[in-house]
C-alpha cells in the first residue's frame, strides 16, 4: 500500500510540474533594441547576416553562406551588455569562433535562448539591400519598386561589391502568392552576374512550389543541351536581403531582347528613337475588336520605318491578358502578349497579329495550308520548334502553350522561333497546384503538351503544340529528333543525383527558413529533401522511357473530331500500332462535346461522312496504322421529334409510346406496362412501343426505349401513322 502511495504522490508531483511548465509564457524573441549578426566575409559590411528568430520552433537561427570562415566571423552586436554563446563572450566588431554549425546556447544579459547555426555549401551568396532597409513594402505590393544594391560572393571571393540597383520588385503570378516570393532586380549599369554575361535585368526565382528546388535548373540545363538558342543562363544562390536569409533562389537571365539575351532587333530602342518627345511608357493606350474573338491593343506612339521585328511574344491565359500593355487575341481565342516591344504601336501590333493569324490559319487547316497557299511549317524555324515541343512534352510543363511559352521573330525574316525556354517549377510530375485541367500530371506515360487546351468564356482553345501534333509530318520530325535528343535526356537524368547532393546544405537552410518539408530536425528535413529529389529523378527517368514509346517508330496517334459539334477531347495515353483502344465517352470532365442543335451523339466513325466503321463509347478498336481518326456522328434528338402532320393523322417516331412528341423514360414505362398486359393501347400506338420491330411488345422494347431516352442509343427512323 505504502509503495502504491509513493507512486501516486510521484505521479501527482510530475503532473503538477508539467502543469506549471505549461503555464509558463512561451519563450520570447530577443529584447527590443537588441540585434546580433555577423559580417560573413572579412570586413565587407555588405555581407551582413543577422540572427533570425524562428518563432514556431522557439529557436534562434543563424544561416551562414558557403565559403565563410566560421572560425573568424566579425560580430555585429547592439542593445545588450553581455552576450555569450556556450559561455564564450561576443564583442561588437571583434571576430569570434563560437558560431560554429550546430546547436548552441545563446545567453543575453542572463536569459538563455536555444541557437542553431546552419552553414550552406556549394552555392554563391547574393546579398541584397533595399533603400528602405526592408522587403515589407515590396512583399505587400508586387509592383512596388525600390532602389538598392547587390553584393555577390562566390567561393569566398567577392565578385560584385555593392553594385547599385535601379529597382527591386516582385514578379510572377501564382508564385507571387506564396510566402517565399520571387523578385526581379535591375542594375543601374549592365552587370555580369556569376559569369552569365552583362545585363541589367535579372530574375530571382523562389522555386517555392518545387520541393526538389531543381526542376527549373534541370529543365533549363536540358534546353541548353538541346541547343535551343537564347536559353537563359542560371545560377543557384543563397539569397540574403538586408541581412536576413531569404532561402535558396535561382538567379536567371530575364527573358528579354538584348545582346546577351534574345539577340534580335530591338523595336523598343527603335520606338524610343521614333518618339523623341515623349516617354513611350506614359503614352495613351488603345484597343480594337475585330470579327469573332479577335482583338488588339497597343500604345498610341509613332512607329519606326521597319516594323518587321524584332518581336518577343508570350502565350497567356485570358484572365491575365488584360493587365498587359500590348497584345492580340486571335480569331480562335489564343491570347498573345507582346513582351517586347512592351509599348508597341498600332502598326506594330497589326503587323505581328496579321503574321500570326496567317500562321494560325495554316495550322488549323487539315492540309496545313492557309488561304495564301502557304504551309504551316513555312512560318517556323522547324528544327527549333520540334526541339521546344520535345522539351515541353518531356518535362510535362504545366503551362505548356498556355502561359510562359515564348516565340520571337527578327526583323526582315518571315519565321517564328520557339523560345526561349522558361518557367519549369511546375513540371516533371510536380502535382502541386496542378489546376483544373483534366490530366493526371503524376503519370509519366500520359500525353501532355499535345493534348492541352484552355477554356475561355468564349471558346475552347487548343494550344499551339496540340495543333502541331495533329499534322503527321510534324510528328515524323519529332520522332526523328527524339532519336538523338533522348540520349541528351538520359545524360541529364544521370546528373540528377549529383545535383541533389550538391543542393542538400542550401535546401536544409531553405527548409528551416520557410518551415518546409517534413520533420523538425536537420536529419528529418534532409531525408525529406532527398525523397523529393528522388521523386524528380524517378519521374524524369520514367518520362524518358515513356517517350521512347510515344516518339518511337511504331508510335500511333488517335484523334477525335467534333465533326460539326463543338468541344475538344484529349489525345489520351501513348500508343503504338497494334494497340487496342477503348472509344471515348463524349462527356469530358471539363469540356463536354456539344452536339449540333437538335442532334444527339450517334457513335464514332472512322470517316467523317459515316461511311467507315462505327464504334460506340466503350467498344474497342485495334490500331492498324500510325494515325487513326474518329469522327463524332450525329442524329436527331429524341427529345425533339414532334409528330409530322399527315393526311388522315400524324406520323410519330417509334419509341414515342405516349404520343407526346418526345422519347422519355415515361415511354419506356408505357411499353413495359403494354408488354405485361397492364396497358391496352390501339394497334397503331402498340407499334410505337415495338422498338425492335419484331411485331411484338416485350420488356426488351422497354429497355431499348429507356436507353434511347437517356441517349445511350439512337432512335429508330421508323415512323407510324396514328389516325386522327
Amino acid at each position: 500500500m505504502r509503495h502504491f502511495l509513493k507512486k501516486t504522490v510521484l505521479c501527482l508531483l510530475l503532473l503538477s510540474l508539467l502543469a506549471a511548465a505549461l503555464s509558463l509564457p512561451a519563450l520570447a524573441a530577443l529584447p527590443a533594441g537588441f540585434s546580433l549578426g555577423v559580417t560573413a566575409f572579412g570586413a565587407n559590411e555588405h555581407t551582413a547576416v543577422n540572427l533570425w528568430w524562428d518563432e514556431p520552433a522557439g529557436t534562434m537561427r543563424l544561416f551562414l553562406p558557403a565559403g565563410c570562415d566560421v572560425s573568424a566571423l566579425t560580430v555585429r552586436l547592439t542593445g545588450a551588455s553581455r552576450v555569450t554563446v556556450d559561455g564564450a563572450a561576443l564583442t561588437d566588431g571583434k571576430p569570434t569562433g563560437a558560431l560554429t554549425p550546430g546547436v548552441h546556447t545563446l545567453n543575453c544579459d542572463g536569459t538563455a535562448y536555444p541557437l542553431e547555426v546552419h552553414l550552406s555549401a556549394n552555392y554563391p551568396a547574393m546579398f541584397l539591400e533595399t533603400a528602405s532597409g526592408s522587403l515589407d513594402a515590396i512583399r505587400a505590393d508586387k509592383n512596388h519598386k525600390e532602389k538598392g544594391s547587390v553584393t555577390v560572393v562566390s567561393a569566398g571571393a567577392v565578385s560584385i561589391d555593392d553594385a547599385a540597383l535601379k529597382s527591386v520588385k516582385g514578379r510572377g503570378n501564382s508564385t507571387w502568392e506564396a510566402e517565399k516570393k520571387p523578385y526581379n532586380i535591375k542594375f543601374d549599369k549592365s552587370t555580369d552576374v556569376l559569369g552569365m554575361g552583362k545585363a541589367k535585368k535579372w530574375s530571382l526565382l523562389a522555386n517555392f512550389f518545387d520541393e526538389s528546388l531543381l526542376r527549373n535548373a534541370f529543365s533549363l540545363g536540358l534546353a541548353a543541351e538541346f541547343g535551343l538558342p537564347f536559353t537563359p543562363s542560371f545560377r543557384m544562390v543563397d539569397l540574403y536581403a538586408n541581412g536576413e536569409y531569404q532561402g535558396n533562389y535561382l538567379v536567371v537571365e530575364s527573358v528579354e531582347i538584348g545582346d546577351t539575351r534574345v539577340a534580335i532587333a530591338d523595336l523598343e530602342d527603335a520606338n524610343e528613337a521614333a518618339n523623341p518627345e515623349i516617354d513611350v511608357e506614359e503614352a495613351a493606350r488603345n484597343s480594337a475588336a475585330a470579327e469573332g474573338l479577335a482583338s488588339r491593343k497597343w500604345a498610341e506612339i509613332a512607329s519606326p520605318a521597319d516594323v518587321t521585328g524584332g518581336y518577343l511574344l508570350e502565350t497567356e491565359f485570358d484572365h491575365r491578358y488584360g493587365a498587359e500593355v500590348s497584345g492580340f487575341v486571335t480569331e480562335h481565342g489564343q491570347h498573345m502578349v507582346l513582351k517586347s516591344p512592351e509599348y508597341a504601336s498600332e502598326a506594330e501590333v497589326a503587323y505581328i497579329a496579321d503574321f500570326y493569324a496567317e500562321m494560325e490559319q495554316a495550322l488549323y487547316a487539315e492540309n496545313g495550308y492557309n488561304g495564301k497557299g502557304r504551309y504551316y511549317l513555312d512560318y517556323f524555324d522547324a528544327a527549333q520548334l520540334v526541339k521546344m515541343y520535345i522539351l515541353t512534352e518531356y518535362t510535362f510543363h504545366r503551362d505548356a502553350g498556355l502561359s510562359s511559352c515564348y516565340f520571337y521573330k527578327d526583323a526582315g525574316e518571315d519565321l517564328l522561333h520557339a523560345g526561349p525556354a522558361w518557367d519549369f517549377d511546375l513540371s516533371l510530375g510536380n502535382t502541386r497546384y496542378s489546376g483544373r485541367l483534366p490530366f493526371d500530371v503524376s503519370d509519366p506515360e500520359s500525353w501532355w503538351a499535345n493534348a492541352l487546351f484552355y477554356k475561355t468564356d468564349a471558346a475552347l482553345t487548343p494550344t499551339v503544340f496540340r495543333l502541331l501534333y495533329r499534322h503527321e509530318d510534324f510528328r515524323a520530325l519529332t520522332e526523328k529528333a527524339w532519336q538523338t535528343l533522348s540520349k541528351t535526356v538520359t545524360a541529364a537524368v544521370a546528373e540528377l543525383p549529383r545535383m541533389i547532393e550538391e543542393t542538400v546544405p542550401s535546401a536544409l537552410m531553405d527548409a528551416f527558413r520557410w518551415h518546409l518539408r517534413t520533420g523538425d530536425t536537420a536529419a528529418e528535413k534532409e531525408e525529406s529533401y532527398r525523397r523529393a529529389g528522388e521523386r524528380l529523378r524517378v519521374f524524369a527517368e520514367a518520362r524518358a522511357n515513356a517517350l521512347d514509346k510515344g516518339f518511337g517508330e511504331n508510335a500511333a496517334a488517335v484523334f477525335y473530331h467534333a465533326n460539326g459539334g463543338s468541344g475538344l477531347l484529349s489525345n489520351g495515353t501513348m500508343l503504338t500500332v497494334g494497340d487496342e483502344v477503348t472509344l471515348r465517352e463524349i462527356n469530358h470532365s471539363v469540356t463536354p462535346l456539344t452536339p449540333p442543335e437538335n442532334l444527339i451523339f450517334a457513335g464514332w466513325n472512322t470517316r467523317a461522312d459515316g461511311s467507315g466503321t462505327t464504334y460506340w463509347p466503350g467498344e474497342k478498336a485495334t490500331l492498324t496504322q500510325k494515325t487513326t481518326h474518329f469522327y463524332a456522328q450525329w442524329q436527331r434528338d429524341p427529345n425533339h421529334v414532334p409528330p409530322v402532320p399527315a393526311k388522315g393523322g400524324a406520323y410519330y417516331t417509334v419509341g414515342d409510346a405516349d404520343l407526346d412528341g418526345a422519347i422519355t423514360p415515361a415511354d419506356a414505362r408505357f411499353a413495359l406496362r403494354t408488354a405485361v398486359g397492364l396497358e391496352k393501347p390501339s394497334d397503331a400506338v402498340k407499334k410505337l412501343s415495338d422498338a425492335d420491330g419484331d411485331k411484338t411488345v416485350t420488356p426488351g422494347d422497354a429497355r431499348i426505349i429507356l436507353r434511347v431516352s437517356v441517349r445511350l442509343e439512337v432512335p429508330s427512323d421508323r415512323t407510324v401513322l396514328i389516325p386522327s
